[in-house]
Order: structure tokens, then C-alpha cells, then sequence
């Protein structure tokens, strides 16, 4: 029954360039307190050495797809040549190796502003 609701509101579905950019947000600049993105799958692949490659909006319309990745899809690129490169990023600096698309997609890390002292 779920499963008609979800493509039932597939209209009310968020643009694909605003879901490509927010699920790149989600995988690119949010960690665990530990390390790592917080997305287990993400934190599988990356935390091998794969990038990220692309980023594909709407691409996983089943139910299960829709409530596990809210439709969204990703390639990453195993590059045996920066395996060990990219998880030594991961895992010493917490950086995520990802194609200039992805990053283009996430955008910059924001941080929060620092308040004015009140007095």
C-alpha cells in the first residue's frame, strides 16, 4: 500500500539537480564522530579506497529504494591505482575522495558563523 502513496506524490518529488546536490551534501560532509561518512554503505565502499563518482537523482524508485536512499543512486570508482591513496585520506585526514562532479554537487563545507560576544 505504501509502495502507491510513494508513486502516487512522485510529482511532489524534488527536483533531480536538488536531489543529486543534497544527497552529494550528505555523503561528502557528514561524518560519524568517529570518522567517516555516517551513510554505512558510503562508509563501506569509501572507507575501501573507491571514490565518488556520480551522484544520480529519482534512480531508485522502488519502496525499499525510496525509504533506504530517498531515490537516490551513486557510482563509485574503485581506481586500483588510488586505493591506498584514498583511504589513507579517509582515514588519517577525513577527507572523501570524490570526482570533481560529486564535489561540485556538495558544495563547500559550511561552517557554523562564529557569534559577535555579547557584553
Amino acid at each position: 500500500r505504501s509502495g502507491n502513496l510513494i508513486r502516487e506524490r512522485r510529482d511532489q518529488w524534488p527536483t533531480d539537480r536538488g536531489l543529486d546536490e543534497l544527497a552529494a551534501r550528505h555523503l561528502l560532509h557528514v561524518m560519524r564522530h568517529r570518522g567517516g561518512p555516517r551513510d554505512p554503505v558510503a562508509r563501506f565502499h569509501l572507507g575501501d579506497g573507491a571514490r565518488l563518482e556520480a551522484v544520480h537523482a529519482n534512480a531508485e524508485t522502488s519502496e525499499r529504494g525510496v525509504r533506504q536512499s530517498g531515490r537516490a543512486m551513486v557510482n563509485c570508482l574503485y581506481d586500483l591505482t588510488e586505493l591506498s591513496r584514498n583511504h589513507a585520506s579517509l582515514t588519517e585526514d577525513g577527507v572523501i575522495a570524490a570526482s570533481p562532479a560529486a564535489l561540485a554537487l556538495a558544495g563547500p563545507v559550511e561552517t557554523p558563523r562564529s557569534q559577535p560576544e555579547i557584553a
